[in-house]
């Protein structure tokens, strides 16, 4: 935690614009899931949500962003856990979708840590992701460069890639 003290007044105004983005978050995600809902028999999901993304100036991956994470914190689950869309967003980086609400108990309770506020987001993905958010990623890529390094049947040049990045991995105590 830092040691910066914040004028009282400024950390008001930055919690009603917080509380003004979320509004605006929640309602583009509701927005987005009824549009898709209704049009998805005469559209693609994704020319909805790019012409969603023309009207409201966003990129059309914000939108799906929205979209996705309003599916899976209903609204009743948003009034239970007051948390932002971000804090929320970070619950739902769990690969287990069925813990999101776990992990949003978890910040809640959290407060007493962080002056009476839930975990912040930082706080949120470093309790999901003890070894880091790309973790499993990382794990897997390097697995899977492990066989190629080897394997006959690839290119060489693909071959010493995969060595070279391996050695650099092991350099740089990645692995």
């Amino acid at each position: 935690m830092s040691d910066v003290k914040l004028p009282d007044e400024a950390i008001n105004q930055i919690r009603q614009y917080t509380d003004d983005s979320d509004r605006a978050q929640w309602a583009i995600a509701d927005i987005t899931i009824a549009l898709v809902d209704e049009l998805a028999s005469a559209y693609t999901k994704t020319a909805i949500r790019s012409r969603i993304a023309v009207e409201v100036g966003f990129a059309p991956e914000t939108v799906r962003d929205r979209e996705r994470i309003g599916r899976l914190v209903s609204s009743s689950l948003r009034v239970t856990y007051p948390l932002t869309f971000h804090q929320w967003r970070a619950c739902a980086s769990c690969s287990d979708k069925s813990k999101i609400q776990e992990y949003a108990t978890w910040a809640m309770e959290s407060g007493d840590v962080f002056n009476g506020r839930p975990a912040p987001v930082l706080a949120i993905r470093a309790h999901i992701h003890p070894g880091g958010h790309h973790t499993n990623r990382w794990v897997r890529v390097l697995e899977l460069l492990e066989q190629i390094k080897d394997d006959e049947a690839e290119d060489a040049n693909i071959r010493r890639f995969a060595k070279w990045i391996l050695v650099i991995a092991e350099e740089k105590k990645l692995i």
